[in-house]
């Protein structure tokens, strides 16, 4: 556990960083794997089973995604203040909410799986595959939910390491899952989903452990309580979901514009949506700190500090990202290829290796939101974190429905790019104005 506010920024938030973002990529490496050997072993229909229905799943995952980060953020407030007792019970108060919530949802999905399936307008070729996949995985919402809120939690009081280890347990788990499923028992994507919570309910179970040894080194010991947890956690978690979720709303409704192309197009989505993950999880896990670190200055009063570490966050960042991008910008070709075999339309390969030359770059431009996002969830700024989403997310639908009939799915593309751009020019426009400050920050770094 440590505190991020203090010693050299630039160490403290590079040590933070590294572990965090081999973890996240390697939580995309084995979502890219999973991709390729399905669409090498099963073909590009079962792939595009799988990224029918992708982007209504992050949907879901949404709403864990950012309640827990909004809870990591308090949680790592609670830290900074020495609250121990109240951090414990707020951890095991999310733990309890969030499961419940995995099961109702859970079930409610399931039942109405066929209507959902029918809204995003899946491929008849692909639907029963698709109805399979996606059957098994919201099913197994509670363990894959441990294993998201695990990362916040652990992150908010300083640890990126443990959770770096539990991506490899999963990494290895889920593609020896794979390959044994679908090279040895020929269980299809059934198989490829099984593996995945199989993977996510040892890893949920680590987590579990190791909030127990969390507790004994704080002394947290006393009675469980939830007096004061939603009064304290409410004001972090719930705009911090709705954001996620208007996000992943925006995300879900140009789905069934994708799905309408056909599976050949859906496929090549899929796979574009691949390599934006893998980038985008390198850049968010190396910005998320900027949350914590936000919170933990407005909770020992470091106001001046935050300035200082957006400044080496972004130069970060933006160093971490390059190297995969250039890669992409050179190979698209190739890159792509990787996910397909012999038997692959050639029309999901003049789709995909287009977005990783020419628009996939641009996702600098949403570093830059995510960064912004980052700072304004830990100084607990409502207001202007949902209207610079809602600005990115507007944009992209409004613009994805407009281009799509014209240029297909190369409109969906100039969309998404779009919506970065749009997004990132008020996110500089807020931050040079000096609105994002909150008036305690203000105050106080007139003073210094």
């Amino acid at each position: 556990m440590k505190d991020l506010t203090s010693g050299n920024l630039s160490k403290t938030f590079l040590r933070f960083a590294i572990p965090a973002i081999l973890a996240g990529l390697l939580g995309q490496a084995y979502a890219i794997i999973d991709s390729i050997i399905i669409g090498k072993f099963l073909g590009t229909e079962s792939l595009a089973a799988l990224g029918s229905t992708g982007e209504f799943l992050s949907l879901i995952d949404a709403i864990f995604w950012g309640y827990g980060v909004g809870c990591g953020i308090y949680v790592a407030k609670l830290f900074s203040a020495g609250d121990n007792l109240k951090l414990r019970n707020t951890i095991i108060a999310t733990l309890l909410t969030e499961s419940l919530v995995a099961v109702f949802l859970g079930v409610v999905l399931i039942a109405l799986h066929q209507p959902l399936l029918d809204l995003l307008r899946v491929d008849p070729l692909i639907r029963k595959e698709a109805a399979q996949y996606f059957c098994i995985i919201v099913g197994g919402l509670v363990v894959q939910n441990f294993g998201w809120l695990g990362v916040y939690l652990t992150n908010a009081l300083g640890i990126s390491s443990f959770p770096l280890y539990m991506s490899i347990i999963s990494c290895l788990i889920n593609i020896a899952g794979n390959l044994l499923s679908v090279l040895v028992l020929d269980a299809g994507v059934v198989g490829v989903a099984l593996s995945t919570i199989f993977a996510a309910t040892i890893v949920a179970l680590c987590y579990v452990i190791k909030f127990l040894k969390i507790f004994r080194e704080l002394g947290a010991f006393g009675k469980f309580s939830m007096a004061g947890y939603f009064r304290g956690a409410i004001p972090y978690a719930i705009p911090s979901m709705f954001q996620q979720c208007l996000i992943y709303i925006a995300n879900a409704s140009i789905t069934p514009l994708v799905n309408a192309n056909g599976f050949a197009a859906t496929a090549a989505f899929s796979v574009s949506r691949k390599y934006y993950n893998l980038v985008a999880s390198i850049y968010q896990n190396s910005t998320k700190v900027m949350a914590n670190f936000t919170s933990q200055c407005t909770g020992n009063g470091r106001y001046e500090r935050i300035r200082d570490g957006i400044w080496i966050i972004l130069r970060q960042s933006t160093l971490f990202v390059l190297p995969l991008l250039l890669i992409c910008i050179l190979f698209p070709t190739f890159m792509a290829s990787l996910f397909f075999n012999a038997e692959t339309p050639l029309e999901s390969y003049t789709l995909a290796a287009p977005f990783l030359r020419f628009f996939l770059p641009l996702v600098l431009f949403n570093l830059v939101n995510n960064l912004f996002h980052a700072i304004l969830k830990g100084l607990k700024s409502t207001r202007l974190l949902m209207l610079s989403s809602f600005i990115g997310c507007i944009t992209y639908v409004v613009a994805g429905y407009t281009f799509e009939p014209f240029w297909g799915l190369y409109g969906i593309y100039a969309a998404l790019a779009l919506s970065w751009i749009t997004e990132a020019i008020f996110a500089a426009i807020i931050y040079l104005s000096g609105r994002w400050q909150t008036p305690a920050m203000r105050k106080a770094l007139e003073n210094t």
